[in-house]
């Protein structure tokens, strides 16, 4: 599945303010983004090892393809980490395989980077990983109700899709080149996309597209996870920080334990505000009328110790 059949890149603009963030603005700078780099270099590299281990005569299947792949079937023998990692497997085989991949990266890097400095790296990376799971689901749904459970998936389109959409999103007048030549704003790449892969939906349903070997309800999934993440203010790495307490009850629980202590001690050992200031009022009372030599250590000691509480506050 991909965008090997869609010829279009987006131009070189670098002025990010053209689109209209909506008042969002860059966190960081190019070089300190790591989340596409590392999702683009595990592609590369799973898609060599698909490269070495594919059986010739068989589509490019066989090998570690056939272990990453999604398909329904795969699913019901609780093989869930296909979920995720047959978005990370590309074409090995037939005419112009190599340009899945090259297409699928180039668009992740052209559009991925203006985001990702938005939201941040970590949370980039997670959207980018839900988004291939929600996409994968929506095509192996789509292929059962159509009768064909057995059907395998591969490829990062739907992922890219969900950040093409949210680009868009942000920056819908950014310039894009349509078929290399006709300059249209982002925001019509996106639509253009959405209406070839919703044809393409309704030309499989119709029997006359069973043989285009493109994985349109994954790429209308991720486009659906990336306008809803945006319309709607998702983020998702606050839940894996959720799921990562859930999983840890016996630490939750010794920090809410300490966390009480903690609270019992400062309650202990801190002194009433009125008597404090009663006594502060009293030592600066002693110092206006007989000078500060005539203090006790135990005074000097009272006006350090309101000096750090009421500091503190």
């Amino acid at each position: 599945m991909g965008l090997e059949n869609r010829d279009y890149l987006r131009d070189e603009a670098r002025r990010y303010g053209d689109g209209g963030g909506g008042g969002f603005g860059v966190r960081s700078s190019f070089s300190d983004q790591w989340a596409i780099k590392v999702i683009i270099m595990i592609n590369v590299v799973v898609w060599l090892l698909q490269l070495v281990t594919a059986k010739p005569g068989e589509g490019g299947g066989g090998g570690i393809t056939s272990w990453l792949s999604l398909s329904l079937s795969d699913l019901g023998s609780f093989q869930i980490w296909r979920l995720l990692s047959y978005g990370f497997c590309h074409a090995v085989e037939g005419d112009g395989a190599v340009w899945h991949i090259v297409f699928n990266m180039l668009f992740l890097w052209m559009f991925g980077r203006m985001v990702e400095g938005i939201y941040g790296s970590r949370e980039f990376l997670v959207f980018y990983l839900t988004g291939i799971v929600f996409s994968g689901i929506a095509q192996i749904v789509f292929m059962g109700l159509m009768g064909y459970p057995a059907s395998g998936t591969i490829g990062a389109s739907g992922g890219v899709n969900a950040v093409v959409i949210l680009t868009a999103m942000h920056f819908p007048n950014v310039k894009v080149l349509l078929f290399f030549i006709l300059p249209i704003p982002l925001w019509g790449l996106a639509a253009f996309k959405v209406g070839m892969d919703s044809l393409g939906l309704i030309n499989f349903i119709s029997g006359r597209g069973l043989n285009d070997n493109v994985a349109h309800a994954a790429h209308l999934g991720g486009a659906a996870f990336g306008y809803l993440y945006f319309v709607r203010g998702w983020r998702v790495s606050p839940l894996l920080q959720k799921f990562e307490t859930w999983t840890k009850p016996v630490s939750t629980m010794q920090r809410k334990m300490r966390d009480k202590k903690r609270k019992k001690e400062l309650q202990v050992f801190e002194p009433n505000d009125d008597d404090l200031r009663e006594d502060v009022d009293r030592i600066l009372a002693k110092i206006k009328a007989e000078g500060e030599s005539s203090l006790s250590d135990d005074e000097r000691e009272t006006l350090e110790r309101a000096s750090r509480v009421f500091r503190g506050r």
